[in-house]
């Protein structure tokens, strides 16, 4: 495993396919500061989707996951422009 020096923390090997869960979800959103409505907005989500996905009642779709997956990865400044815009 690598380490990953701007976060000090070991990411995965290369090829390794990263997938939504909901503890990486809730994670995040820790991680950020942000309510289950801002973090909706960020996604282009409903606040109720956040809801579910974080308890493990549903999933996003496969094919909005790459997307979501990029926007989790932004910084709490990038993620709070991205809601102001």
């Amino acid at each position: 495993m690598e380490l990953e020096p701007s976060l000090g923390k070991t990411r995965g090997k290369p090829g390794r396919k990263v997938v939504f869960t909901a503890e990486r979800l809730k994670e995040q959103r820790a991680r950020l500061g942000f309510t289950q409505e801002q973090m909706a907005k960020l996604l282009e989500v409903s606040s109720l989707s956040i809801c579910k996905w974080e308890s493990g009642g549903a999933f996003p779709r496969a094919s909005r996951v790459p997307q979501i997956l990029e926007r989790l990865a932004l910084g709490k400044r990038e993620a709070e422009s991205q809601i102001a815009a």
